[in-house]
């Protein structure tokens, strides 16, 4: 089989806009444009949690979607699960409520030490973060968002201390999305750097 793409030691992510499918239907047509196959030929099923994944011949191509405000992302990859997370900065939020309620006491305090006018952006970039890294570990937020902790660098969030049922923070890759203005997003994966490709449209 030829594939559409170059999955070697890469990750691909696709920007695209959220279709009207039912989610199911529209993640098989991506997965099947990824593979270069017919959707019908694909069949998406789900572990205990949720998760979707693709049986052998298949089970190679490890993926996550998010999406939000009729935006999507997608991101996929060979032999690697990523984990993709993307917020629009519109959303009404009481940011110190809910970073009292599901991060650290640490998170907490540097989110308040943030200037009013980049808290919000802030504290969603943060969740994208956590969210990233639980979609990639396969539980997602039940896993705990207070589990991982992230530490304030200028511009962003780093990974610091990691429950060690989802491995040392060293061990994974976290990284920011340029997705425009409005738009905050994240990606994660625990292994080795890759090449991240960016793709408009699918």
């Amino acid at each position: 089989m030829i594939l559409p793409f170059n999955w070697d030691r890469r990750i691909h992510i696709w920007t695209l806009l959220q279709s009207s499918e039912q989610p199911d239907a529209r993640l098989q047509s991506y997965l099947s444009t990824c593979l270069g196959l017919p959707p019908e030929t694909l069949s998406l099923h789900r572990d205990e949690h949720g998760k979707p994944y693709l049986l052998p011949p298949y089970a190679w191509l490890r993926f996550s979607l998010s999406h939000s405000k009729g935006r999507a992302m997608l991101v996929a990859a060979r032999d690697v699960t990523p984990g993709v997370d993307i917020e629009n900065l519109s959303r009404k939020l009481r940011v110190r409520a809910l970073a009292e309620r599901f991060f650290t006491p640490a998170e907490s305090l540097a989110l308040q030490q943030c200037s009013p006018a980049t808290r919000k952006a802030s504290f969603l970039q943060l969740w994208c973060h956590k969210e990233a890294v639980l979609k990639a570990h396969g539980v997602g937020i039940a896993f705990g968002l207070q589990r991982i902790d992230f530490l304030w660098q200028p511009t962003t969030w780093i990974p610091a201390t990691f429950n060690p049922a989802i491995g040392s923070a060293a061990d994974w890759q976290v990284h920011d999305l340029a997705l425009g203005l409005d738009w905050v997003g994240c990606i994660a994966w625990r292994g080795p750097p890759r090449i991240m490709i960016l793709h408009q449209g699918l």
